[in-house]
Parts: structure tokens; sequence; C-alpha cells
């Protein structure tokens, strides 16, 4: 009876996602064809007429966070003052020029050094060439979770793999995009009687470029890919580096890049421009099958009979012990600049009845609060909204109920704009575009 129940929830789960990702298909199929035809009477008018380093050191985006500043701000001290200059080229190279600029003056004899002083007047000078950015422009790309051995796909699908994902960062990075925060959307502001209320941010980047957020949803590792052609957990290894352990088809089990969270990493070591200020991206947490790889939700310690769907074909754990084995990679995330969204605890429609929002609400603060911490981001699980596309009031009580759980930035799905976002007093929301595959990120650039 319990394996029927699983296989009847997973299979109306995976059904669901199809038809989200077959309707989205389609809708940007349109929106493709449709941009063509603009594009080739345009160009046909014109031939007829002529013939041919660190976020941690960011002030003023957000009043909470996933992340604990202090102890970001000894991770940059500890990491940029051991060698003040190439921790300056970083900072510039991220286009935090007042920053990198400090860290010269800082050093010993900075005014009497040639060098120290030429560095500072290039960084002035480079300052002074950024434009301003306004934050409605920045786009937002949401991926799944990579599929690392192509063969392991299931027939007639194209999921997402490393190596496509590896060749989106290069496409993005040689199309001029760069990675900024969600928190640089905008910036929070307190009164003198301490509310906080939301303003529109403003970005500061070299004229062209283009600014997007990154954010990865359902970062669960959940049962049925685990060990099947994905990764199955994020680690912290020898060198500190946040990276995957993956099950070979052999058996072994090896660590490297095998998902978002390393391959990012990789790229932006090599490619530091490519992140503004040290942004890095937004993990969407689950809690029907634990946080990051691990099974840390309660009810996965007991069996089958005392409520445990999964018990049968996956057997028990130690959620305890799991429990803290992921805080260890958490905190390294938190450390590296990530940031920690809800995505829901088990992919209920937050567009249904207040009852069932309300009740998935309750246990992601119960399963996943207690590992990854409180978050203020949520990106709606199943492409939903609680509201249209006017403002959230009072009056709509699925956001007073989110709101009083401690959420201020809503992420949407946007299929038709490539980019979206409404800054209010109270909180953020941005439209987003969940590419799971790499046709569909081609056809969001198309919107361009």
């Amino acid at each position: 009876m319990t394996d029927k129940r699983l296989s009847d929830e997973e299979r109306r789960r995976r059904a669901g996602m199809r038809r989200r990702q077959e309707l989205r298909r389609k809708r940007r199929r349109k929106v493709m064809i449709m941009r063509l035809i603009i594009a080739l009477i345009g160009v046909f008018a014109v031939f007829l007429a002529v013939w041919g380093i660190s976020s941690a050191i960011r002030e003023g985006k957000k009043l909470t966070s996933t992340a604990d500043d202090g102890q970001k701000e000894a991770v940059v001290q500890a990491a940029g003052m051991s060698e003040p200059g190439k921790y300056a080229e970083l900072l510039a190279a991220q286009y935090d020029y007042d920053s990198a600029i400090a860290v010269l003056e800082s050093m010993e004899n900075a005014k009497k050094d040639e060098a120290i002083q030429a560095a500072i007047g290039e960084y002035k000078a480079e300052k002074e060439k950024l434009a301003a950015v306004d934050a409605s422009s920045v786009r937002h790309f949401s991926f799944p979770t990579l599929l690392v051995n192509e063969a392991a796909a299931a027939e007639g699908t194209s999921p997402l793999t490393v190596e496509q994902f590896r060749q989106i960062l290069q496409e993005l990075y040689d199309g001029g995009y760069v990675l900024v925060d969600l928190y640089d959307l905008a910036s929070a502001v307190k009164d003198e009687e301490g509310n906080v209320s939301y303003e529109a941010g403003v970005l500061y980047l070299p004229e062209g470029k283009k600014p997007f957020v990154l954010s990865q949803r359902d970062v669960s590792y959940p049962f049925e890919k685990a060990g099947n052609g994905y990764a199955s957990r994020l680690i912290v290894d020898d060198e500190g580096r946040v990276v995957n352990e993956y099950k070979q088809p052999d058996g072994n089990t090896v660590t490297g890049d095998y998902d978002i969270v390393p391959c990012l990493e990789t790229f932006i070591s090599e490619h530091p421009d490519f992140s503004y200020r040290g942004a890095k991206g937004t993990l969407g947490l689950t809690g029907y099958n634990g946080v990051l790889g691990y099974r840390t939700s309660p009810y996965l310690a007991v069996s089958a009979a005392e409520g445990n769907p999964y018990a049968d074909g996956y057997g028990t754990f130690d959620t305890e012990a799991e429990a803290e084995s992921c805080k260890t990679v958490v905190q390294a995330l938190k450390n590296g600049g990530w940031n920690f969204a809800s995505y829901g605890n088990s992919y209920t429609s937050y567009g249904s009845e207040f009852s069932q929002m309300q009740s998935d609400a309750d246990q992601w603060q119960a399963n996943v609060a207690p590992v990854a911490g409180g978050t203020d981001i949520l990106i709606f699980p199943c492409e939903t909204d609680i509201g249209s596309w006017s403002d959230y009031t009072d009056e709509n009580t699925k956001y007073t109920y989110l709101k009083d759980q401690g959420f201020r930035f809503f992420c949407i799905e946007e299929g038709d704009n490539l980019s979206w976002l409404q800054v209010r007093a109270g909180y953020v929301r941005q439209g987003i575009h969940e590419i799971d595959s790499y046709e569909e990120f081609q056809s969001v650039l198309a919107l361009e």
C-alpha cells in the first residue's frame, strides 16, 4: 500500500512538471515565432531603405540575509589581507572599485608607493566609466538539478546537462551578461522608528553589460535522481570547496563539479568579471527529501507505518546526524556568498487553497529552516503566484501569511518578457525564467 501511494505521488508530481514544461515550451515557441517575424520585417525594411570580491563588503543591499555578516566579513578579511594587492585586483575585476581603492590605501607606505598610486588612479578612472543600470532591467534565469550522465535521461526527455550548463555560462559571458545578487534589486531602508521599506536598487556596470540573477530550484537531490545520472549531494572537500558527490555507473563515488554550485564557482574563478561584487546564486530549498542531498526531514527517520512514504524504497535515516552534516555545507555556502530561498516543501501550488499553501509553508519552516536557517526569499513552486500582476496588499491573506513568516522577496514565472520587477515599500517581486533545457535557454535569449 505504501509503495503504491509513493508511486502515485511521484507520478502526479512528474506529470504536473511535464505539463508545465510543455506549456512553457509552447508559450516560448509562440513568442519566438512572433519576434522572428518582427525581426525579418525590420531587416527587410532596412534593406529596402539603405540596401544593405566580495558580497561581504556590499552595504545597504539587504537588512536581513541568510548569511551571518560577521562570519562573511571574517572570511573576506582572511582571504584579502594576506595578499592585499591581489585582493584589490579581484575587487576591481568585479566592479567594486571603491573597495579596491580602500584596500590599496590601507597598505603600508601606500601614499609613497608609485605602483600603488598608479593602481589607485587606474581604478578611479575605471569607476568613472561605469553606467547606472536600473534594477528593472535585471533578468532572472532559474535552473534545475543538472544531469551528469546523459545515458540516464528518460526516453523522450532532454534535461539540462552539466556540459550544457557550462556552455550556457560561456554564452552568457560572451554576450556581456554579469551575474548580480538578488538583493541588488532593492535596498532596505530603515526609518527612525525602525520600520523597513524597499527602494529600487541601482547597479553600476560598464556600458553594454547586462545584469542577471541566477537561481537553482529544488536543491534536495531527491531519491529518484541521486545515483541515477545525477549528483547525490553537496559536500565540503579537503580544500574547503563545496563540490558534489556523484555515484558513477560502475558504483564508485567521485567528487567534483557535477551541478550548479561548483560549476558556477569554477567559472567565476576563471572569469571574475562575470560576477558583480562577488555575487553568486540563490538556492531554492524543499523539504520533502531533505536539504542539499542530506535526509534531514524528521519524518524520514520513521517507518512507513509511522508515516514515511519513502521508507520501503529507501530505508530510514538518522536525520539528526544528517542535519548536522548538512549545516557544515550550508555555512560554507553562506560564507561563499550564496543565498537560500524557500521553494516550498513539496511542490504544492501556492495558487491553490489557502489551507494547502499554509500547510506547505509551515512544513518548510519545520523541515528546512532548522537546517538552513530562515530566509526572506520565496521562489514560488509550480510556476504559481498568490495574486495577479497588480500589487500585493494586506487584503491578500496569502500575502499577509507569508509576510508574517518573514518573506519579502518573491520570485514568479515570467514567460513573455525578458525582465519584470515590482519594488514596493513592503516587498520585492521579480519575474524569472525557468530553464530546464538548452533549447529553453535559447528561446529565452530570443526575447532580447
